[in-house]
């Protein structure tokens, strides 16, 4: 298994969407054993792909997702107005709110409004950890800076957890992280502060050369190199070494890199969150939180919802409603003329019928 499907793999097992296979272990959520009804409520998941629908416009992608989502019990709907409302202000869309979502056929926002409104999508619920799938993906250096700048603006902001998978960031990008995972087929090489890694790795003699991206040093490093066989084990001895070293230090100092440089005040923040964390597990506030937890609107809101923005869909496809109308009228003209010689006095009531069956064909395509 090479690194990018051990790393979907892994995201999917924590996200509770793996729908073929068997998964074996255990998965821990605030100290206790995950409840998949309290962790769908509290975690977000943003997938590499945006799918979106190319004929609604970013704020009416926001609302829907929003009026689906969120409780009538706990959310007004001027509340859930004001929700997209934030939302659209936080991810800075305000621009392009009521412009298409577009596809190759349509002109739409670009490639990093998408993503942002594929986050927002999931911001709506209010989670306590934002998990995302290269959220870089397709974007150039600019969008990519942007759109992490504004998770974690948002993370810091709403004080949330947010953990996403990147490949090969640039300098700027790699610095915005406050933490970063570096992981190698069959395990990890590194956990701890991003200022950090690079001590890290001198630490056990990788010097990483001036002037040069930390990100790609550290890939070059956990790269297996298949030009010729010497290269390839060079490389597959490196990342060994890796492994061991890491596995060598957890044994010693504990799961996550600390640099004796570090300052009481950079630990400060993360002792404190840690020792709040434990208490909340102790106190079994996760149990109890399960009685409380509520899902979306009513069936028949939902069922509204979804109708209502079915018929908005279709009423802007304007091609798939003429053939429509032209399937009806063909329809009502052979039969009409298949059994013409009943007469007159039937006529309509043979076009009114074939109204009808063409009218059951469209709604039998639209659903």
């Amino acid at each position: 298994m090479n690194t990018l499907e051990f790393k979907d793999v892994s995201y999917s097992v924590k996200t509770g969407k793996v729908h073929s296979g068997t998964v074996t272990g255990e998965i821990n959520f605030n100290g206790q054993k995950r409840k998949p009804r309290i962790f769908k409520k509290q975690a977000a998941y943003v997938e590499q792909d945006d799918i979106l629908f190319p004929d609604l416009t970013v704020k009416e992608t926001l609302e829907y997702a929003a009026q689906f989502r969120l409780s009538e019990s706990q959310y007004t709907k001027q509340e859930k107005a004001d929700r997209v409302a934030e939302i659209i202000k936080e991810l800075r869309l305000e621009k392009s709110q009521n412009t298409f979502i577009g596809d190759e056929k349509v002109k739409g926002v670009s490639g990093g409004e998408r993503k942002r409104v594929s986050i927002g999508i999931e911001l709506a619920t209010d989670p306590k950890i934002l998990i995302l799938d290269e959220p870089t993906s397709g974007l150039d250096s600019n969008s990519s800076e942007v759109v992490i700048s504004l998770v974690k603006d948002i993370a810091r902001e709403k004080n949330i957890i947010s953990v996403c998978t990147i490949h090969q960031p640039n300098s700027k990008i790699f610095s915005l992280f406050d933490k970063v995972i570096l992981m190698v087929p069959g395990g990890i090489v590194y956990f701890g502060s991003t200022k950090n890694s690079l001590s890290y790795f001198e630490s056990i003699g990788l010097q990483c050369p001036n002037h040069e991206n930390p990100a790609d040093f550290f890939m070059d490093c956990m790269t297996v190199n298949n030009r010729d066989e010497k290269s390839q084990a060079e490389s597959v001895k490196r990342i060994d070494t890796l492994k061991n070293n890491w596995a060598t230090y957890t044994k010693k100092h504990g799961d996550q890199y600390i640099s004796h440089s570090r300052t009481t005040s950079d630990t400060s923040v993360y002792q404190k969150k840690g020792s709040e964390g434990e208490k909340k597990s102790q106190t079994g506030d996760q149990s109890e939180e399960e009685y409380n937890v509520t899902w979306g609107s009513s069936w028949s809101s939902e069922m509204f919802t979804l109708l209502k923005r079915s018929w908005v869909r279709q009423l802007r496809d304007r091609v798939v409603l003429v053939s429509y109308l032209a399937n009806a009228i063909v329809t009502m003209l052979l039969t009409g003329n298949t059994y013409d010689v009943v007469g007159t006095a039937n006529l309509c009531h043979i076009w009114w019928r074939s109204c009808q069956r063409g009218f059951c064909y469209t709604r039998a395509n639209m659903d």
